[in-house]
């Protein structure tokens, strides 16, 4: 990505000084870069994402949780220029370095932060704690470092961004990818191919901090062993002191930006992509175990194959960093190897490591471990009052100086030989001319003072360490070298040290030739007797003293025998009884070994299950139609299917966020008093909503119940019903048609279903009738609209046989009807089934005509034909012009 290109290079260039502002804009570019800057200490600001166009970068940045200032983009140059003035100290355009710390302001921070957040930083390097420290004080706008240490006593908050600060590492996947070749191909396939089956090949990430590099080894490592074809039990311990690094750690979760340092192969092999985001897959989290671990101060790992160290050592104080790489040197199994960063380096250890890819800085472990030199722990506890910053210590004068000249001329001329040794009487330091006292012991190479002291001198020196070590206080003695008798006496001076901050008491130890005294006048015929008598007593005097010191020696070695005899005798008895209580445990350890297997492999068996049933959950909400969203208690999104992306706008990290803060893609309006409501009255609750691309959902708010039925928050499901609402809709139009068209007939039609229900009735049905629409349908047609005999009697059995399709004589019928008003009416009926689209019967549908005008006309002329029938004859005359007819 161009912009994480861009940071990176302004991170490596300016380190502290580089200021990166993150603005509008799509996708995660700049989240890898800012963690750059902010491993360099630099500075990060962010534009507040509800007022940029595109908050896909300022998001994805302030989820990264190095982010300085999150600002509008109106107030970012006033607190630009603020943090300018304050934390760099900027006059007009010419840049300075920031001023140092004084020793007891920088203690009183440290101690003040290990106290809150019991983190100690007193082995790191003193510029790199100035340097931070210095960058939050321009942060926070505090001028000086009393005003930043009372800031610090009164705001917890400060105290954890300060540490967040100091804990900030530079990490990413496969960093310096020519190492990672060379580590690849000279050790990794030389390791594993001797690997079998059963064996464990067992690597240590000491500062982990967010988990790419161990994931880095764990890839590497996959694709070497797939390369050779061969399988064994890895094992990478990646340990780290933020607790918040190795959760993101554990997540396995980066942004789309990483795509920059890992290439297309390893995505789609090593990855599993996940809405703009990359996770590590499970095969390759599964070979990683996180925890939190003090390499300073905790136990470390042993027999281990692999360390990979990167970029640590550089921020340890020099002292510090030898007693790291003691201790790696311990953890790793008999040629295993170390793998360093870019600017670090083992030249002043060479006889524990010999280089493999020195420009890599791959190293292979040689020699047998130093115990003494390993000094665990590496700093020193809470309990000792000194700190181990030692700002007691003089500091090295400048080469090249006039006070160096001077320096040299006086450690030369007034100086005598020195060699500064510890408690154990071994030689840590030595200042010239010490070579004319010591000299190099024939056999295994040592560092005991005594052993290197010239013939005569050894006892000497012994004593000197011993009596010092047991008064307290300076100790000379007189020695003289026996393979050099013209040499003058050597005077061993010995005395403790007590300097600010050191682990053990150190001794100086001095060396100087005696000045001979004036030789007293004496007759020339006695001077050669006078010096060989001179020369027999001092052997004699120097004799007894070596007689007097081995004789004390001897009787504190008797005492301490006698000492440790008793101890020895103590213990002896401990240990029986230890003995006796150590095989009950046996015993007991054997019982519950035997349990704890059986325990482990039912959880064996559990973790199986569980990780199928994961497995089926996770694709049950990949594969389902019904969008699903899970609350907890507090309304915060627990767990949420894809679906729910199409009404809300969810995305993994979103996980933890309170409903109120995602935005929705339909009307919210009364949604979250309806969740309250079903959270406290327990009630299921429905609406259907539409959402802002189109399309109708039914969602159904329902609680969540545990296992145990304890209600922990809310489950809300939504349902597409877009077709089923289209689908209503078409119906709903083609009923409203077919009303309109039956509506516009003069008959009346009327529908029944099976149980003789009025399923429809057109409009000259209701006028013929008398009734309303909303007071006939779904009412009984027998009882409502005809008299009880004749319903029952005569229709009904005509209606069943419509039903049976027994259709002979029930296609035609008339009856009378009941209208409203209590009158009746004369209907003729053509009758027919009323069939679905599968053709079964689900009702009648039957078309009337009223007749009963027709039925009384023919009534009438009944009638009138009936009475002229009856009637008397009557004659009838009919005249014309011409004739005269008359019927009888």
């Amino acid at each position: 990505m161009p912009i994480d290109f861009l940071f990176r290079s302004m991170a490596e260039s300016l380190q502290e000084r580089a200021i990166c502002i993150v603005l509008s804009g799509t996708g995660a570019d700049g989240a890898l870069g800012v963690r750059a800057v902010k491993g360099e200490g630099g500075t990060v600001f962010v534009q507040e994402p509800r007022t940029a166009q595109y908050d896909g970068m300022p998001k994805s940045t302030i989820a990264t949780g190095v982010v300085d200032f999150v600002l509008p983009v109106e107030d970012m140059p006033r607190t630009l220029l603020e943090y300018v003035r304050h934390a760099l100290d900027w006059p007009g355009h010419e840049i300075q370095e920031p001023p140092q710390a004084k020793p007891d302001d920088l203690q009183s921070i440290l101690a003040l932060l290990h106290a809150r957040t019991h983190h100690d930083f007193r082995c790191y390097k003193q510029g790199t704690l100035s340097r931070r420290i210095h960058r939050r004080m321009g942060l926070r706008q505090t001028d000086g470092f009393p005003a930043y240490l009372a800031l610090l006593r009164e705001d917890a908050a400060e105290v954890k961004s300060l540490l967040r600060d100091l804990l900030i590492g530079v990490t990413s996947f496969f960093r310096d990818p020519e190492a990672w070749q060379d580590l690849a191909t000279q050790v990794l396939m030389s390791l594993l191919a001797h690997k079998e089956p059963d064996d464990h090949f067992r690597v240590w990430v000491p500062g982990c901090s967010s988990g790419e590099e161990a994931y880095s080894l764990a890839m590497l490592i996959t694709e070497v062993q797939h390369r050779l074809g061969r399988a064994c039990v890895v094992q990478i311990f990646a340990s780290d002191i933020d607790e918040a690094a190795l959760e993101v750690a554990r997540n396995g979760v980066y942004p789309e930006s990483i795509a920059a340092d890992v290439t297309s192969e390893r995505l789609r092999r090593f990855f599993e992509s996940e809405a703009g985001q990359y996770r590590v897959s499970k095969a390759i989290r599964d070979r990683v175990v996180f925890a939190a671990q003090n390499l300073v101060r905790d136990p470390p790992f042993s027999k281990l194959d692999l360390i990979s160290c990167r970029n640590l050592l550089i921020y340890l104080d020099n002292t510090i960093q030898k007693r790291v790489i003691n201790l790696l040197h311990f953890a790793l199994r008999e040629g295993g190897y170390l793998f360093l960063g870019p600017s670090e380096s083992l030249a002043q250890q060479a006889d524990l490591f010999e280089p493999v890819a020195k420009k890599s800085r791959i190293y292979k472990r040689i020699g047998a471990v130093q115990h003494p030199a390993l000094d665990f722990p590496l700093v020193a506890g809470d309990e000792e009052p000194q700190s181990r910053l030692g700002y007691g210590l003089p500091r090295e004068p400048r080469p090249g100086s006039i006070t160096a000249l001077a320096h040299e001329v006086l450690l030369r001329e007034y100086v005598p030989a020195v060699a500064l040794v510890n408690r154990r009487g071994e030689a840590i330091y030595y200042h010239e001319p010490i070579a004319r006292y010591l000299e190099i012991a024939p056999g295994e190479p040592t560092r005991d003072i005594a052993e290197l002291a010239k013939e005569g001198l050894g006892l000497k020196v012994r004593s000197v360490l011993q009596r010092v070590l047991r008064e307290k206080e300076t100790v000379r003695l007189t020695g003289c070298r026996r393979n050099e008798p013209a040499a003058a006496p050597v005077v061993i001076v010995a005395r403790p040290l007590d300097m600010p901050g050191a682990t053990e008491g150190l001794l100086l130890l001095t060396f100087e030739d005696e000045k001979a005294p004036a030789p007293l006048p004496s007759p020339p015929s006695d001077e050669q007797a006078s010096n060989e008598l001179r020369q027999l007593e001092y052997e004699l005097s120097s004799t007894r003293e070596d007689l007097q010191s081995t004789i004390e020696e001897l009787e504190t070695s008797n005492e301490e025998l006698k000492a440790s005899n008793e101890e020895v005798m103590s213990m002896n008895e401990e240990l029986q009884s230890t003995n006796e209580e150590l095989e009950t445990s046996k015993e007991e350890l054997q019982s519950l070994n035997e349990e704890l297997s059986t325990v482990n492999n039912q959880l064996q068996d559990k973790v199986q299950d569980l990780e199928q049933s994961n497995n089926d959950i996770v694709n049950l909400f990949n594969s389902t139609n019904v969008a699903t969203l899970f609350l907890d208690r507090k309304l915060q999104v627990r767990r949420f299917t894809p679906g729910v992306t199409r009404l809300f706008r969810l995305i993994p990290a979103n996980v933890g966020r309170h409903l109120e803060d995602i935005a929705l893609r339909f009307d919210s309006d009364g949604l979250m008093d309806q969740v309250r409501q079903v959270l406290s009255n327990l009630q299921p609750s429905e609406r259907t909503v539409r959402v802002d691309e189109g399309g109708h959902f039914l969602g159904r708010i329902l609680p969540y119940r545990t296992e145990d039925d304890r209600i922990d928050g809310v489950v809300l499901t939504f349902t597409d019903i877009t077709t089923l609402k289209q689908t209503e809709e078409s119906l709903r139009h083609a009923l409203e048609l077919n009303q309109s068209y039956l509506d516009t007939v003069q008959t009346l039609m009327i529908a029944l279903d099976r149980d003789g229900r009025i399923a429809m009735i057109n409009r000259a049905g209701l006028q013929l009738l008398g009734y309303q629409d909303a007071e006939l349908l779904g009412k009984d047609w027998f009882s409502v609209c005809l008299a009880p005999p004749e319903a029952m009697d005569r229709v009904h059995p005509v209606f069943q046989q419509l039903l049976a399709e027994h259709l002979e004589g029930a296609t035609y019928f008339e009856n009378t009807v009941c209208l409203r008003d209590g009158s009746t009416r004369l209907i003729a009926w053509h009758n027919a089934p009323l069939k679905d689209a599968r053709g079964a019967i689900v009702g009648v549908l039957a078309s009337g005509q009223d007749i009963t005008q027709q039925r009384q006309a023919v009534e009438s002329l009944r009638h009138s034909e009936e009475r002229m029938h009856q009637a008397e004859p009557w004659p009838i005359s009919v005249v014309g012009s011409s004739t005269a007819l008359q019927i009888s």
